[in-house]
C-alpha cells in the first residue's frame, strides 16, 4: 500500500495547502516531489510578500522624493513565474479530476 507524500516541514500554510491539493487531485510521483516543493515554496514567498506589501503599500518615496514601487513586488512577480514554470513542468496546468467536494476547493480557479 502506498501512502501520499507528506508536505515538507519547512512549508508554510499556503504551501502546505497547495501540496495537499496537488497530491489529492493529481497524485505525485517520487521524482516530482522536489518540483512540487519548489512550487509550494514560491506560493509561501508570494504570500509573505503580499502580507508585507499590504502593510507597507505598493509604493514608497525614496530619499530623492521619487515614488518607487515596493521592492517585494519584483520578488512576488519572480516567484509567481517560478510557480507557473514548476506547475507546467509537473503537468499541473491541466484540469484535475473533479471530486464531489470541489465546491470549496481553494485552488480550483487556477485550473479553470
Amino acid at each position: 500500500m502506498t501512502t501520499s507524500p507528506r508536505p515538507p516541514k519547512h512549508l508554510q500554510a499556503e504551501g502546505r495547502k497547495y501540496w495537499r491539493y496537488v497530491v489529492r487531485h493529481f497524485g505525485v510521483a517520487p521524482w516530482q516531489e522536489h518540483e512540487l516543493a519548489v512550487a509550494c515554496e514560491s506560493l509561501d514567498v508570494i504570500a509573505d510578500c503580499r502580507e508585507q506589501i499590504e502593510a507597507e503599500g505598493l509604493t514608497f518615496v525614496d530619499r530623492y522624493g521619487q515614488v518607487k514601487q515596493h521592492p517585494l513586488l519584483t520578488v512576488a512577480r519572480d516567484h509567481r513565474n517560478l510557480f507557473l514554470k514548476a506547475v507546467k513542468q509537473l503537468g499541473l496546468d491541466k484540469s484535475p479530476v473533479k471530486t464531489a467536494d470541489d465546491d470549496d476547493d481553494p485552488f480550483r480557479r487556477l485550473y479553470e
